[in-house]
């Protein structure tokens, strides 16, 4: 069976395993551009907002509203990808702005531990 357990093979006679399920319109919203999207987790949205394009007005956004959805995002993401995320952009992807609005947005939601120190002992300013 390799890494799977058995568990996860065996069933009852009664009930039939169901991998095609009809999932047609269950994950679709309207994108930025107001077309048809698949929805994805809070933590690809706003990694996607972070590498995708910096903080410059794009045809789709102003670096306003980015900067905007950068803020709500952080909020909806667990502290600790975020501060890595900031390490990241800032240390492999040699960004200076965003890693900024990361820790200054992180700094203002989180409290309570030393994460946000330690991030910022990460060289990203």
């Amino acid at each position: 069976m390799g890494i799977v357990s058995k568990s996860f093979w065996s069933y009852s006679n009664n009930s039939k395993m169901k991998f095609n399920q009809k999932t047609k319109g269950t994950n679709i919203i309207t994108n930025h551009p107001g077309e048809r999207a698949y929805k994805v987790s809070p933590e690809l949205e706003l990694y996607s907002a972070v590498v995708t394009s910096s903080l410059s007005n794009t045809f789709y956004e102003s670096s306003g509203k980015r900067i905007e959805r950068i803020r709500t995002l952080v909020g909806k993401n667990k502290p600790e990808f975020v501060a890595k995320l900031a390490v990241y952009t800032r240390e492999k992807m040699y960004l200076r702005s965003v890693p900024l609005v990361l820790a200054v947005e992180l700094a203002r939601v989180h409290q309570g531990d030393n994460l946000v120190s330690r991030m910022v002992s990460k060289k990203l300013f």
